[in-house]
C-alpha cells in the first residue's frame, strides 16, 4: 500500500509472478511495445492476483497516451482491482487530470461501489484539486465516508489542503459533517491552520460541535494561534448575521446536486453570486 488511504494502489505489487509483458509496459509508459503486444493478442483485461490490470497500471504512472490506447482495444474503465479501486482512483491517487478526463468521458464510475475510498477522496487527501473538480461535475459523491477518515472534506482537512477544500465547499459540501464525532472543523484545530479555520467559518462550521472527547475546536488549538482567535470572534464577539444563517440554510437545502442549477433560475445576480459565494 503506497498511499495515506485504504485502496491498494499499483506499484509495489507489479513484482508479481503473474504480471503480464503489457502490465510491465503499461507500467514504463512503452507505447510501441504495448502495440505491438496488443496486435500480437495481449490480453487487455488480464489481471494480477491482486486483481491489478494494465489499465491501473498505465493510470497510476500518468501515461495518457498508454491509458487511451488500452480503452480503444477494449480495456475495462470500471475493472476494479483487490480493494476495489478502479483505475480512476489511480489516476486520482497521482493526480492525473487528463486521465481522469479520459476515464469520465468514456464512462468511469465517478463512485464506484466496492472501493474502500472514493476517487474523490483520493484527490482530496492528496490537494489534487482539478481531479477533484471534474469529479465534482461528474456526479461525485460529496458525502460518502471511507473506512479512515470520513468524507472527502475530512480527508482534505486532514493534510491542510485548503484550495481543494474551498472547491469542496463552494460545490456544497457538508462543512459540519460527522465521522466518529468529530467534524471538519476539529481537524483544521487539530493540526493547527489558521487559513483552513477561517474559510471553515466563512462556511457555517459549527464553533460549538463537541468531539468524541466532548471538546470544542477550540478545545483543540493552542490559546495563543490564530485560529482561536478567529474561533473566539465567532462563539462570541461576532455572532452571525441573519444573511449568513439564510444562505448556509438554503445551501444545505437545496444540497449539491442542486446547488449548481441556481444560476439558472432567473435571479437576479446578486443573490445567485452570494448563495455560490461568488
Amino acid at each position: 500500500m503506497s498511499g495515506p488511504l485504504l485502496t491498494r494502489h499499483t506499484g509495489d505489487a507489479f513484482l508479481g509472478q503473474d504480471r503480464t509483458d503489457l502490465h510491465a509496459a503499461a507500467f514504463q509508459g512503452q507505447l510501441m511495445t504495448m502495440h505491438g503486444l496488443i496486435l500480437r493478442g495481449a490480453d487487455v483485461n488480464k489481471r494480477t492476483s491482486d486483481g491489478v490490470t494494465p489499465l491501473h497500471e498505465a493510470c497510476s504512472r500518468g501515461f495518457l497516451y498508454c491509458a487511451e490506447m488500452l480503452v480503444k482495444h477494449g480495456a475495462d474503465i470500471n475493472a476494479c482491482n483487490i480493494d476495489g479501486a478502479t483505475p480512476l482512483c489511480e489516476a486520482c491517487c497521482h493526480g492525473n487530470t487528463e486521465i481522469v478526463k479520459l476515464l469520465l468521458s468514456k464512462g468511469a464510475i465517478p463512485n464506484p461501489p466496492l472501493a474502500r475510498t472514493s476517487p474523490l477522496h483520493e484527490a482530496a487527501f492528496r490537494g489534487h484539486t482539478k481531479c477533484v473538480e471534474e469529479l465534482i461535475k461528474a456526479g461525485s459523491n460529496l458525502e460518502a465516508s471511507d473506512l479512515h477518515y470520513g468524507t472527502p472534506l475530512h480527508a482534505a482537512c486532514n493534510m491542510g489542503k485548503t484550495e481543494t477544500i474551498k472547491v469542496i465547499l463552494k460545490a456544497g459540501g457538508n462543512v459540519n459533517a460527522i465521522m466518529n464525532h468529530t467534524r471538519p472543523l476539529h481537524v483544521a484545530a487539530g493540526i493547527k491552520n489558521p487559513d483552513l479555520v477561517d474559510v471553515l467559518l466563512e462556511y457555517g462550521a459549527n464553533v460549538y460541535a463537541l468531539n468524541n472527547q466532548s471538546r470544542t475546536p477550540r478545545d483543540l488549538i493552542h490559546h495563543t494561534d490564530n485560529a482561536t482567535r478567529y474561533i473566539i470572534d465567532y462563539e462570541m464577539a461576532n455572532p452571525r448575521m441573519l444573511a449568513e444563517l439564510c444562505r448556509w440554510r438554503i445551501r444545505r437545502l437545496l444540497g449539491p446536486q442542486k446547488l449548481s442549477q441556481v444560476i439558472k433560475l432567473g435571479l437576479p445576480k446578486i443573490i445567485v453570486n452570494y448563495v455560490l459565494f461568488r
